[in-house]
């Protein structure tokens, strides 16, 4: 108070906080992969990368290319999808005594070597008469020259078998229903060839080349020009939709791929045709091998073409 003015008081409050501070004492994970890159080839079986340094549970998971590998997410086993780069991560979580660790290596896919010129060296013991090394089926070891590209239009080429290990009585061959041949040699005379079982031969008594004509399993005995008896043996198959194939159940985020060759979706020894997906997003195709996502429900539909004959599926993951 003075002689001009009253006495006067006013407060304020002041809320002071405790000091919030984070001690930890946790011990670090020091995750180390036995090989920080690994080299691999299309074709090689699915295999594991050992993993050391870490103390609480680990899971696994592709970083980088998904579509290259699939990995287990509880033992890390990798599976090769297709040539290319991927990653794959190890993540040990947080505990009461550990802190959260991850740790990722890189992963390369290349494609099979060309093997053609090792194979010139090599004994023959199949007959490549398309010089493609090209088969039906694993168990032949006589395949199509297929110039038309339709299955009533092949032909067959014996040149090759007299510089195999093959012997011309022992060749065989894997074909659609309704398969037609004729040869690039013609026959000694009119007489020199004959079918059984479900494989009829007709010769042209003119040009001496004969017509094979493929209903069901047989052989053809066809004694060429050169004099020699040649013995076809053909198995004669029908592809066709496993109905098995056709339903999934959708599986848990995180599971691997499901992986569908053409044998195991046509029932056929005949996989050397062109697989496509003509409908469906979690579908692929790699090196002729149908790689499906099994976490998606989808409804996917899948083309076979060997030569000009298509075969269709359908799958749905539900």
């Amino acid at each position: 108070e003075s002689i001009d003015y009253e006495a006067a008081e006013k407060t304020y409050s002041i809320t002071v906080s405790p000091m919030t501070v984070k001690i930890t004492d946790k011990d670090i994970q020091t995750l180390r992969f036995e090989n920080s890159h690994v080299d691999k080839v299309y074709g090689d079986p699915a295999f594991t990368n050992p993993l050391s340094g870490a103390y609480t549970n680990v899971t696994y998971s592709v970083s980088g290319g998904d579509d290259v590998v699939s990995v287990d997410p509880q033992t890390g086993e990798v599976t090769i999808l297709k040539t290319g780069e991927a990653e794959v991560k190890a993540s040990a979580e947080e505990s009461i005594d550990y802190e959260a660790a991850e740790k990722t290596y890189s992963i390369t896919v290349s494609p099979k070597p060309d093997t053609a010129a090792e194979d010139k060296k090599m004994p023959i013991d199949k007959v490549p008469v398309t010089g493609s090394n090209k088969y039906a089926s694993s168990n032949d070891n006589l395949a199509p020259v297929a110039d038309s590209g339709k299955i009533n239009q092949l032909k067959l080429d014996f040149s090759y078998v007299s510089k195999s290990d093959v012997k011309p009585t022992d060749l065989k061959m894997t074909v659609i229903k309704g398969s037609k041949f004729t040869t690039e040699q013609k026959l000694q005379d009119a007489s020199g060839a004959s079918g059984s079982g479900g494989i009829k031969v007709k010769v042209n008594k003119k040009t001496l080349i004969p017509t094979i004509s493929c209903k069901s399993d047989g052989s053809a005995i066809l004694t060429m020009d050169d004099g020699v008896a040649y013995t076809v043996a053909f198995t004669v198959q029908k592809p066709k939709a496993d109905k098995s194939m056709k339903k999934m159940p959708v599986a848990s985020e995180g599971s691997a791929p499901v992986i569908r060759s053409i044998r195991e979706l046509f029932t056929t020894d005949i996989d050397s045709g062109d697989l496509k997906v003509t409908k469906g997003s979690h579908a692929t195709v790699s090196e002729n091998v149908l790689v499906i996502d099994p976490t998606a429900k989808d409804s996917m539909k899948v083309e076979y073409q060997y030569l000009n004959k298509k075969f269709k599926t359908s799958i749905k993951i539900k």
